[in-house]
């Protein structure tokens, strides 16, 4: 767990949400669900119910309701899909050059 100081108060960052910010930014902050699963067979677990998404700038998003282009690019592109991940470009990259350098 790491701390840092993020728009005038300290926020805790764990390894789980460090690398889902890292895969969002890998992947232009967006991306489908199954890129946040760890582990293979009955091992597997997912990163996205044990953090507070909205307080590092992520949100699920449904395919029924998207809201920026990207997203709807997204559901295009991949019809099959009923929910995607999308990231706050700026609160991401803020946040993983704290964590750089803290």
């Amino acid at each position: 767990m790491k701390v840092i100081k993020f728009n005038g108060s300290e926020m805790k960052i764990s390894a789980g949400a460090e690398r889902i910010l890292k895969t969002l930014a890998s992947n232009n902050f967006i991306a489908g669900k199954d890129s946040f699963v760890e582990g293979t067979g009955n091992y597997r677990r997912s990163l996205l119910q044990h953090e507070n998404l909205a307080a590092i700038g992520v949100r699920e998003v449904p395919k029924e309701y998207p809201k920026t282009n990207a997203e709807k690019r997204f559901f295009e592109r991949n019809t099959r899909r009923g929910a995607v991940i999308s990231g706050d470009k700026r609160r991401i990259n803020a946040i993983l050059k704290k964590l750089i350098i803290a």
